[in-house]
C-alpha cells in the first residue's frame, strides 16, 4: 500500500500541469472569463470575503498567489477595488504589502 501511495502523490503533484493544459487549449478565453464572472455572481460576497484570503494565505508560493489575484483582475478589472478591499482585509498586513 505504501508504494500505491507514493505513486498516486505523485500523479496529483503532476496532475495541474497536465489539467491546465487541457482547459487552456479546449476552452476559449471568453468562457473562462464568463465562468468566473458567473461563480462570482452566484457565490455570496461574504464567502468570497473567506474563500479569497484564505486561498492567497495558504498558496505555497509568491508567484500562485499573485496569479491567483490577477485572474479575478484579468477577467473582472470592474471588481479591482472590491477585491483589493477583501484581500487587505483578510490577509495579514505583512502579506498585503508584499503583493502590493
Amino acid at each position: 500500500l505504501p508504494k500505491w501511495v507514493e505513486h498516486l502523490m505523485e500523479h496529483f503533484k503532476g496532475e495541474e500541469d497536465h489539467m491546465n493544459i487541457v482547459g487552456r487549449k479546449h476552452i476559449p478565453i471568453e468562457l473562462q472569463k464568463q465562468l468566473l464572472q458567473r461563480s462570482w455572481e452566484i457565490t455570496p460576497i461574504e464567502d468570497w470575503r473567506v474563500i479569497i484570503p484564505y486561498v492567497v494565505e495558504n498558496l505555497p508560493m509568491m508567484g500562485m498567489r499573485v496569479k491567483f489575484i490577477r485572474t479575478f483582475l484579468w477577467a473582472m478589472p470592474f471588481r479591482a477595488q472590491q477585491l483589493g478591499a477583501i484581500v487587505y482585509r483578510g490577509c495579514s498586513p505583512v502579506l498585503c504589502k508584499v503583493l502590493s
